[in-house]
């Protein structure tokens, strides 16, 4: 078995490939969306892209639709690439995360969960909520 590919490029494991192989198949055949987040400057003033690929089924309107409802606190700014390519960058203030992950969920919603997220550049951490034992059980 060898680990090159015939062109010279090393072989993905089965598993990326796999996963490679199943993040393209959901991005040509449904509503699915790609969110890449990357920190453009870490240093003052602070902001942050998402890159969003969207799938052969969707068009930019749904990305403006969403945009159009949402209230953040910091300044945003979206950027057509191209019709499935759209950038948000969002500037500077301590609601910063909050306001994107605010619109990751606003998208998630909106396609049914069916994102890929990739968190790139991201050091955000969302915070998960602890399981409490009142929360589930009566």
């Amino acid at each position: 078995m060898s680990l090159f590919n015939p062109d010279g490029s090393i072989k993905l494991p089965n598993s990326l490939q796999k996963e490679k192989e199943n993040e393209k198949r959901r991005l040509t055949q449904g509503f699915c969306v790609k969110i890449r987040k990357d920190i453009v400057s870490d240093r003052s003033p602070k902001s942050c892209r998402l890159s969003l690929t969207l799938s052969q089924k969707l068009d930019n309107s749904f990305i403006d639709r969403i945009y159009e409802h949402w209230h953040p606190e910091t300044p945003t700014k979206i950027n057509k690439i191209s019709d499935k390519e759209i950038c948000i960058d969002i500037g500077t203030t301590f609601s910063r995360c909050k306001d994107c992950q605010e619109i990751i969920d606003r998208i998630r919603s909106s396609v049914d969960g069916n994102l890929i997220e990739d968190k790139g550049t991201c050091t955000s951490k969302k915070k998960e909520k602890e399981f409490c034992y009142e929360d589930f059980f009566d």
